[in-house]
């Protein structure tokens, strides 16, 4: 079996996202929507963790400073949007408008991290290196109690 890199560990937990936001959109029930936004606050929260390690290696690498703090200042508005999002759980309406904002931005974020973050990395760095930069993440989120989910339930 090959190890997974880490590109394919950052996609997973995009992938993973997703589809706790699919799940979302379709659970009506408040208590679900409560249980599985509180769910999706931590995926997000662990997934930026993520982020926050995986450039600070690339910067490490020689990886473009000035893309690397364009992503990193995506966090906290984003951030915010969720932390909004869980203050509207039992507003109905407001709520979905605030899920669907939320997705909007992350889907952004997403897109540019795999498009242009991931070009930029994947000239720096050679398949055992991604390897072992992904082993290290995964380590480094296990020490400090982080989930690494790459999968929705």
């Amino acid at each position: 079996m090959t190890r997974q890199d880490v590109f394919q560990l950052i996609e997973g937990q995009h992938e993973a996202i997703d589809q706790l936001f699919d799940a979302l959109r379709k659970r009506i029930a408040e208590g679900d929507r409560r249980r599985m936004t509180i769910e999706l606050d931590a995926r997000i929260r662990s997934h930026f963790h993520t982020d926050d390690s995986f450039y600070e290696k690339l910067r490490k690498v020689g990886v473009d400073t000035g893309l690397l703090g364009c992503l990193l200042a995506q966090h906290p508005p984003l951030l915010a949007r969720v932390d909004s999002l869980a203050s509207c759980v039992d507003q109905g309406e407001r709520w979905r408008n605030a899920l669907a904002d939320l997705r909007k931005r992350l889907d952004y974020h997403f897109g540019e991290e795999e498009a242009e973050l991931f070009e930029a990395a994947r000239e720096l760095l050679d398949r055992p290196h991604a390897q072992e930069m992904a082993r290290r993440l995964v380590e480094e989120a296990s020490r400090v109690g982080t989930s690494f989910a790459t999968s929705a339930e």
